[in-house]
């Protein structure tokens, strides 16, 4: 899911760059609809039966009983809902961009705020990484949480590069591409 999400932003990006417009404005808009599609798209998966996590019996533990069609293996076993746990990972990372937004954090209309909406759903997505039913290859992630979270570390940095060094060095070549305008009293007369 993560390497999909981070695929579809890139050829977002290919596309609006081919019909010429600014990828930066265009990322800013799709950051909360592509959130909020994240939250739904895994709440509609729990519909299916699918996204059981690891075996669990707590008071929101989920269990698919009857002849299914049922996507988890062993359905009928009481286990953590992590694509329910996932899908508020989305939305608590939309609040958390709707929140910074609204303080004046994204007046920029640069990008940052889609790699920050995604760094911070790709932290929720590891967390959740650990109650799921994969073997743990590092501490106690999974691949897919591994992955989450060298996309978030990719998103902050690109963030970063954006927010501060492209600005910066925007400054720099702005300034170099000012004309220099002769100064009229050593101006030589006509």
């Amino acid at each position: 899911m993560g390497l999909g999400v981070v695929g579809g932003i890139a050829s977002a990006a290919v596309v609006a760059t081919l019909l010429g417009s600014s990828v930066g404005r265009w990322a800013h808009i799709a950051t909360i609809p592509l959130l909020v599609a994240i939250a739904g798209g895994k709440l509609s998966m729990v519909l299916g039966g699918s996204g059981q996590g690891s075996f669990f019996d707590g008071a929101w533990a989920t269990a698919f009983l009857g002849p299914g069609p049922w996507i988890s293996l062993a359905p009928a076993v009481p286990s953590h809902p992590a694509q329910v746990y996932e899908a508020i990972g989305a939305a608590l990372a939309a609040l958390v961009v709707l929140v910074a937004g609204s303080l004046g954090a994204f007046s920029a209309k640069d990008g940052t705020r889609l790699l920050v909406g995604v760094a911070a759903w790709c932290v929720t997505r590891a967390a959740v990484t650990t109650v799921w039913r994969d073997p743990a290859v590092a501490g106690p992630l999974p691949v897919g949480g591994v992955l989450a979270l060298a996309i978030a570390v990719g998103a902050i940095v690109g963030a970063l590069l954006i927010g501060v060094w492209l600005p910066r060095r925007r400054g720099a070549h702005d300034e170099s591409a000012a004309p220099a305008w002769p100064d009229p009293e050593t101006r030589p007369p006509f």
